[in-house]
């Protein structure tokens, strides 16, 4: 009979203890949240978590990380490096967050190139007024040859309310956008098309990534690889993972 009273008495004891600090931890989080809105009101917070500082909060927003102190005072952006085992978490948890979002694109909305079966696919913000990115383009036949698909994603350099970006909206409601893309690369005139398309979507996924200039590319796993490189490097990369 004690040590049943003795049980009963330590499991309430145990629930209070985790309620306490349920509500100190919930109160640790809603002061963050209205911290990170003091300074970018506009902003959609995604993840709010403990980070391997004690005392500090991860905060996610779209593939930005930031790191918060408990009292909501202090902010700190950049990468946080676990030296003994030279990681960079704040990678790691881009890396992961951009995957996410790219995961959820519907496969309607990119322009493809690719081989039959192809042994890794990449993720391209593309602006085809971009002298770079029209190299990239210019290399697809080797790209495809060396087993790699392209998906591409709109992101008018100068913004939404430019000429690229009309042309762009084009290309995305062309028949053939594949075909239409290639001619806007080189100059040609396209067709005055419109249509419901994803290029607003696509632009503000490509700042939530991170993206401040094209071509960027990303991987399958979410990492980024910003600019363009030759085929050879490309698969080269692509094989690290």
């Amino acid at each position: 009979m004690v040590n049943h009273m003795y049980l009963k008495l330590f499991i309430i004891l145990t629930t209070v203890c985790i309620s306490v600090n349920s509500l100190a931890e919930q109160t640790n989080i809603d002061k963050v949240k209205e911290s990170i809105l003091l300074i970018l009101p506009d902003m959609e917070i995604d993840l709010v978590e403990q980070s391997e500082i004690p005392g500090m909060y991860t905060v996610l927003i779209g593939a930005e990380v930031f790191y918060v102190s408990e009292d909501g005072n202090y902010l700190l952006r950049g990468d946080l490096i676990n030296i003994p085992k030279k990681l960079n978490l704040s990678e790691q948890k881009r890396t992961v967050a951009r995957k996410n979002l790219l995961d959820i694109v519907p496969e309607k909305d990119f322009i493809h190139f690719s081989p039959d079966n192809p042994d890794h696919t990449v993720y391209v913000f593309t602006d085809v007024t971009c002298p770079y990115c029209q190299r990239l383009q210019g290399d697809i036949k080797d790209i495809n040859e060396k087993g790699i698909a392209v998906k591409y994603l709109a992101f008018p350099r100068q913004g939404l309310d430019t000429p690229v970006a009309t042309m762009m909206k084009k290309i995305w409601c062309s028949d053939n956008r594949e075909e239409a893309l290639l001619d806007a690369m080189i100059g040609l005139e396209l067709d005055d098309v419109d249509c419901a398309n994803p290029v607003v979507e696509q632009f503000s996924l490509g700042q939530a990534l991170g993206v401040r200039g094209t071509p960027a590319i990303f991987t399958e796993s979410g990492r980024y690889l910003p600019g363009y490189m030759p085929p050879e490097k490309l698969l080269e990369m692509l094989n690290e993972e």
